[in-house]
C-alpha cells in the first residue's frame, strides 16, 4: 500500500462511558477497500479507549466520533 498520503478515509465510531468502542464504520471511503478495512480494524484494536470526558460522553455514545485516517508515514 502506498504511503504518500493520498488515501484518506473517515471512520465514525461510538464510545461508551467505560471506553468500549462499538458501531465502527466507514463514513467516507478512501476508494481503497483494503485501506478502509485496515482503518476500521485499527479502531477496534485501540479499544478500550479512555473514557470520554463527561461533557462529551453522551455525544460520543449516541452520535459518535469522526476520525480521519491517512496512509502517510510520520
Amino acid at each position: 500500500m502506498p504511503t504518500d498520503g493520498n488515501l484518506v478515509t473517515m471512520i465514525l465510531f461510538k464510545v461508551d462511558q467505560s471506553g468500549r468502542v462499538f458501531d465502527v464504520r466507514v463514513n467516507q471511503s478512501s476508494g481503497n477497500a483494503a485501506f478502509d478495512e485496515y482503518s476500521v480494524s485499527a479502531v477496534y484494536k485501540s479499544a478500550p479507549l479512555p473514557p470520554p470526558p463527561s461533557e462529551f460522553a453522551e455525544e460520543a455514545k449516541t452520535s459518535g466520533v469522526l476520525v480521519p485516517f491517512k496512509n502517510k508515514t510520520y
